[in-house]
């Protein structure tokens, strides 16, 4: 199915991936400029923490597993933070 087309960093499948069925939160390889174009309020979680990642020349290159390690977040943690801010249901 699209997961195993998500999970690479070849954004040919992370188009196709997308455009057969929408982002998917979950994927670690969503682009941020995914996250951003789909869920707008995300910006707001990021830009809290002084992450200002939107509107950076890199978002379209990097995923939420790129901005956690790069500013040293709790990975599950701010992810609940963005599903939160998207009006998702925690897993």
């Amino acid at each position: 199915g699209a997961r195993i087309l998500t999970e690479t960093r070849d954004p040919f499948a992370q188009e196709v991936a997308m455009s057969a069925c929408g982002p998917d939160i979950d994927d670690p390889d969503l682009p941020l400029q995914a996250l951003f174009d789909r869920w707008p309020a995300t910006v707001s979680v990021f830009s809290a923490r002084g992450m200002w990642c939107f509107g950076c020349a890199i978002a379209p290159f990097h995923s939420v597993v790129d901005a956690c390690l790069e500013y040293g977040l709790n990975e599950p943690r701010f992810r609940e933070d963005l599903r939160r801010s998207m009006g998702v249901p925690p897993l």
